[in-house]
């Protein structure tokens, strides 16, 4: 579901838990429609936003999502236990395994934590080497093992995590990408960046800047909290990508921070999710839609995205921002041109069904979506019985 609202001031409240039971996930956006910007994410209250600006909400069901694609989502340890994992030299190099699923596929000792390590375990999880104080812990968000990294300190030092997926990610189809990250307490620099990154194969990076790689998704705001806060966002992959790879992916000068940037900014990385939305119907565009933008036209006129292609008896079109709650002409044209099928839609939703009719002869069509002031989006499916 959509919802779009204009701040009145800095800060909004958004009740998640009156829809679908409080089963969701929310994705907060800002900027112009077509262009959104993630900023939060399963968040009842937002602060820090711009009085008189547009804002959207996106909700997942949980309950329409598949099974998480991770062997170690909540990175539990495996039989060998470490307080701390030591710098890459140190060990067997790049791929060593810093707890059962997640490999180090950058040369920054990313770490992980469990209670069974030599620390007291009735706080479940150390965090006490980060600083060197006894006081500061941090409990994992679920089971007893997390992960944790240092994603910015000195000019660009940043560390990783990464874990590939139990299947590969099939192009077209949408999946909810999520993570949860928390600050130790009193941490002395937070920063924004942290996101993810799909792609085909490991990242292997012998350095520990930057990675020069675009997120899939990313934290728009400071994360400074103990509390675990959750950064997701939903991608629909252009290729078959079969690993994710979780840090900051904002160098010293794009970031925006709160404390002092000659300290380290470390974070616990816990729950990590890939999972299909296995029913269309959970991401839709409903009510108050954000529409295009005025003068934004010809930034809108890309092709549309159908999936599966081929197909044999639908087609989900996917269509962006622009076109939510609009009404709409949805057309069909066989090779010769002849148009074969035409409906109109009240209202198009993110996903949008396209029932592919029983006498329709094998091979290409050509479908297309015209919606009154915008350029007409068009896509070709192969049909096969």
């Amino acid at each position: 579901m959509w919802y779009r609202f204009i701040a009145a001031d800095n800060t909004h409240f958004f009740p998640t838990a009156v829809l679908a039971g409080g089963a969701l996930t929310t994705e907060w956006l800002s900027g112009a429609c077509g262009s959104l910007t993630s900023i939060a994410c399963n968040s009842a209250f937002e602060t820090g936003l711009t009085p008189g600006a547009q804002y959207c909400i996106r909700c997942v069901d949980e309950t329409c999502l598949g099974p998480v694609l991770l062997e170690n989502p909540s990175i539990e340890q495996g039989v060998n236990c470490w307080p701390y994992l030591p710098e890459v030299d140190d060990t067997g190099g790049l791929g060593t395994l810093i707890t059962p699923g997640w490999p180090r596929m950058q040369s920054g000792s990313s770490d992980s934590f469990s209670s069974c390590a030599n620390y007291d375990t009735f706080q479940e999880v150390p965090a006490s080497w980060v600083d060197g104080s006894d006081l500061l812990r941090v409990h994992a968000r679920s089971g007893k093992g997390m992960a944790g990294i240092v994603v910015k300190e000195g000019v660009d030092y940043t560390e990783y995590i990464q874990a590939p997926l139990t299947e590969p990610l099939i192009p077209g189809e949408p999946y909810l990408v999520s993570f949860h990250a928390a600050t130790r307490p009193g941490a002395q620099l937070c920063v924004n960046g942290l996101g993810a990154v799909l792609s085909r194969g490991p990242i292997a990076f012998q350095d520990v800047t930057v990675l020069p790689v675009e997120p899939h998704v990313i934290s728009q705001e400071v994360i400074c909290s103990d509390q675990w806060v959750t950064v997701c966002g939903v991608v629909i992959p252009d290729e078959a990508v079969d690993h994710i790879t979780i840090g900051s992916f904002y160098t010293r000068n794009e970031i925006s921070y709160n404390g002092d940037l000659l300290d380290r900014a470390y974070y616990f990385i816990d729950d990590v999710v890939v999972a299909r939305v296995s029913d269309p119907g959970c991401i839709t565009g409903l009510g108050d839609a954000p529409p295009s933008d005025e003068g934004a036209q010809s930034e809108q006129s890309e092709g549309l995205r159908v999936y599966p292609n081929p197909a044999s008896d639908r087609v989900h079109i996917v269509c962006d921002a622009s076109l939510f709650g609009q009404r709409g002409v949805i057309e069909v044209f066989d090779v010769t041109g002849k148009r074969v099928h035409a409906e109109q839609v009240a209202s198009l939703n993110a996903l949008q069904q396209l029932d592919l009719s029983n006498e329709w002869k094998e091979g290409v069509y050509l479908v297309r979506v015209r919606v009154e002031g915008q350029p007409p989006r068009s896509a070709r499916v192969v049909l096969k019985r």
